[in-house]
């Protein structure tokens, strides 16, 4: 046991190390108990405070809060029905967006978004907001068959005068596709088209579905985000966000991660929801880099090992693996010594490892550099 924490411990540090090259990744506080099932962050001052709210087994709240989680305010909404609210998104007129959207099954009608007007400048602690309810042009079941069930919502963000929602996808085969819709950002009522889709990857689906969304204006850039990595857009025109760069950076731990705030040019937060059986989560992070270093994130893309220490069968996921380009790598002990070579033709692939005694090994591309470091355990 002792062996197994030791290399665990190793294991840790070095994903931490190759993480830092590019920039920093830092635990900033404990959430406060009321916002275990916190699901979304914004923040209206760049950073200096930030808005965070619970899903649906919670009052009907938000908090607002500062980087060591102190509750600075709590505001009540009033005259509403809770179901599921997934995310939040502010603009820059201090407007603040709850989507009460959650769909996990598929088979919701009544999706709305609360506008909270002027959050800034309130002088009590309870507000009525406007409604904004919303269709899906394109879903005629509740639920539909499992192959199309890519109606679930928990993302969502304010720009250029519309609120764009970002689907969390639950087909079954897993497709890979998250779906932007937008709508003008004010009340009333609108039947939904998707404008556009990206595919985040071939799955699992854990770590390719859309838990979260955010938005920065200047310099234009938007973020959407799983339990273990996020995607970072830029160098779009107007809302075109998939038309310009995107980026896939990984997170040195997994959890279940459903806020996201991109507070400034060098700081993105994030926020998980706590899970009782492995008492994880419930966390505030901070994401921080130098601007030069945004340009390297494209190598940020090590293979995902699970388990980890493993013990017959290891499980590979390739974040940024691309259909049609296979990649070669090697497994190799801690003295440098090839003991096995496989390709990646596809996102994930299993490793049998019986022929592995215990230890700390290496895996290496072909020709390249050392890109995951995994142990065996008896």
């Amino acid at each position: 046991m002792k062996q197994c924490i030791v290399l665990s411990l190793m294991l840790a540090f070095m994903a931490q190390s190759a993480l830092g090259q590019l920039f920093q990744w830092k635990t900033l506080c404990s959430l406060d108990s009321r916002l275990e099932g916190i699901s979304g962050i914004t923040s209206l001052n760049g950073g200096n405070s930030f808005w965070v709210m619970a899903d649906n087994n919670s009052p009907s709240e938000l908090y607002e809060i500062d980087s060591s989680c102190n509750i600075l305010r709590t505001l009540v909404v009033r005259g509403v029905t809770k179901r599921d609210w997934e995310d939040l998104a502010s603009d820059p007129k201090g407007n603040l967006y709850i989507g009460d959207f959650g769909n996990n099954n598929n088979n919701r009608k009544d999706q709305k978004i609360f506008i909270l007007q002027n959050v800034e400048q309130l002088t009590v602690d309870s507000i009525t907001p406007e409604v904004i309810n919303i269709v899906y042009a394109n879903q005629t079941d509740f639920p539909p068959a499992a192959p199309f069930r890519n109606f679930d919502m928990e993302a969502m963000v304010w720009a250029h005068d519309s609120l764009h929602l970002f689907s969390k996808n639950r087909t079954d085969p897993f497709s890979g596709y998250t779906y932007q819709y937008s709508f003008p950002a004010k009340a009333g009522s609108f039947s939904l088209h998707p404008i556009d889709s990206f595919k985040t990857g071939a799955g699992p689906m854990l770590f390719y579905w859309v838990t979260g969304a955010a938005y920065l204006e200047n310099p234009a850039s938007l973020a959407l985000t799983s339990h273990d990595r996020f995607w970072l857009f830029d160098q779009f025109e107007g809302t075109r966000f998939f038309k310009g760069r995107s980026r896939e950076i990984v997170l040195p731990n997994y959890t279940q991660k459903e806020g996201i705030c991109i507070a400034n040019s060098r700081n993105i937060y994030f926020t998980d929801e706590y899970n009782s059986t492995l008492r994880l989560g419930r966390q505030l992070y901070r994401l921080e880099w130098e601007p030069s270093y945004v340009g390297s994130l494209d190598s940020m893309d090590m293979i995902r090992v699970w388990p980890n220490p493993g013990k017959n069968l290891m499980t590979l996921l390739l974040p940024m693996f691309k259909e049609g380009k296979p990649q070669d790598f090697q497994i190799l002990d801690i003295s440098g010594k090839i003991l096995m070579q496989f390709t990646m033709d596809q996102a994930r692939k299993n490793i049998p490892l019986e022929s592995l005694g215990r230890g700390l090994y290496i895996i290496k591309e072909m020709h390249g550099r050392i890109v995951q470091f995994f142990s065996k355990m008896d």
